[in-house]
């Protein structure tokens, strides 16, 4: 496998429950996926909200733009709402 450090950015958030569910996305759709995060999170109680940072999702570059189009495929999907 390739080296996580070269592999390229697809997602950002400051949401682990929205990381959680595009990584979700990424992995059941086949891409191998490396979460990065950042920010103070070991002091929550110092730091308040400020201290979870944020949630980096990386795929390998040979795939990147794969996975870019699956997510942007994903968030241009309307709701399928019923008319009245």
């Amino acid at each position: 496998m390739d080296d996580e450090a070269n592999w390229e950015e697809v997602f950002r958030t400051v949401a682990q429950v929205e990381m959680e569910l595009i990584r979700g996305l990424l992995e059941t759709s086949g891409f191998p996926v490396a979460v990065k995060a950042t920010g103070l999170k070991s002091m929550p109680v110092i730091f308040g909200a400020a201290a979870y940072g944020e949630w980096i999702l990386k795929v390998p570059p040979e795939l990147a733009e794969q996975a870019r189009e699956l997510l942007a495929a994903q968030v241009e999907m309307p709701d399928e709402q019923p008319e009245p």
